[in-house]
């Protein structure tokens, strides 16, 4: 894991927006995001970003540039492969337990760390845009997971 240290500011515009997650950002709000430099994170093949059981629930991701892979139960349980655009771990970011998967990096990838600090700076209409992000998010993965139980009851 390391910072971005050197961030090309031209190429992470390019990422966020090809983003679905920023489409209703305007440029100024894209900005903005931009000078949380620090928050801009790369992982190299196989590192851990989170580890099921931790108790890190300051934070949630999005994944700019890609592959990870969502476990269970060790690395070899996997439930999910994660690509640009999606967000994780904000389900203990909102209510607080202990993280319950591990994401780890399928190949180098670059995420966003959304922090409780970075959402108390970035102002009322950008902390709204991620709020409805995540609302989004929720009740899209709620909506799949009725569907499965609707299969399984046939």
């Amino acid at each position: 894991m390391e910072n971005v240290k050197n961030l090309d500011k031209s190429r992470v515009v390019s990422i966020i927006q090809r983003l679905d997650f920023f489409r209703d950002f305007k440029p100024p709000e894209s900005e903005t995001i931009l000078q949380f430099y620090a928050n801009f994170i790369l992982f190299q093949k196989g590192e851990d970003i989170i580890v099921e059981g931790d108790k890190d629930d300051n934070c949630f991701y999005l994944l700019l540039t890609g592959k990870l892979n969502v476990t269970k139960n060790g690395k070899e349980n996997t439930l999910a492969q994660l690509t640009p655009g999606e967000m994780f771990g904000e389900v203990s970011y909102l209510t607080g337990k202990p993280r319950t998967t591990s994401v780890h990096a399928e190949d180098m990838a670059m995420v966003l760390k959304l922090d409780r600090a970075m959402l108390s700076e970035v102002g009322p209409t950008i902390r709204e845009k991620i709020k409805d992000k995540i609302l989004e998010k929720l009740v899209s993965r709620l909506d799949k997971m009725n569907n499965m139980l609707l299969k399984l009851q046939v």
